[in-house]
């Protein structure tokens, strides 16, 4: 019993002295050494696009995601940050990128066409989306910008498919995917850059 308790004691100091270890040089236990520290900000709308801002969330949550990638604690920037603050916010929080989403257009109406001797009603609805990044390392802020316009005879389009219509074209521009296309992908070791200009498909 004496030998299992002296086992266990020193199994334990192991543990402790590991963790301390990550304290001093200021790593999150768990973290790989090349896992990037992501500041995801609140996602801001105008107008209706409410649903549409949190279809556009869970879209960034799926690409930002451990290991490659650490969300950081957002809570204290809730009342929103301008897209011209994202390097002064990244620069003061540590982190290696900053993102703000941006639903800056959702403007939904409906018409009758009475020339066309058609009394059903028909919905347009357009719809622009902003993706704001910044990147330590890099000067100014990048805005991957869609736009989207749909028309049918429903008289309200559905949410989910105008927006996996248009993160299907964010997809070609925004420069960050599931597994890194901005850089190499390697965990650990030496990282290299890459020129990318966005990627056909982000590997979930």
């Amino acid at each position: 019993m004496k030998k299992f308790c002296l086992t266990f004691l020193c199994i334990l100091s192991v543990i402790l002295g590991i963790q301390i270890s990550f304290a001093e040089e200021g790593v999150k236990s768990g973290s790989f050494e090349n896992t990037r520290q992501v500041l995801l900000l609140p996602t801001a709308y105008s107008g209706s696009g409410r649903e549409g801002a949190d279809y556009l969330t869970s879209e960034m949550h799926r690409i930002f995601r451990y290991p490659y990638y650490e969300l950081m604690d957002n809570s204290a920037y809730e009342s929103g940050v301008l897209p011209e603050d994202l390097q002064t916010v990244g620069e003061t929080s540590g982190a290696d990128i900053v993102v703000l989403p941006v639903v800056s257009t959702w403007r939904q109406y409906t018409f009758y066409r009475p020339f066309l001797f058609d009394d059903d009603p028909w919905t347009v609805l357009y719809v622009t989306v902003d993706v704001y990044s910044w990147k330590q390392g890099e000067n100014g802020i990048r805005d991957d910008r869609v736009s989207i316009r749909k028309e049918d005879e429903l008289t309200l389009l559905r949410v989910r498919t105008v927006m996996q219509e248009l993160i299907g074209r964010l997809r070609k521009k925004f420069p960050y995917t599931r597994v890194p296309g901005d850089i190499s992908s390697n965990l650990s070791g030496p990282v290299v850059t890459k020129e990318t200009q966005g990627t056909d498909k982000l590997p979930y």
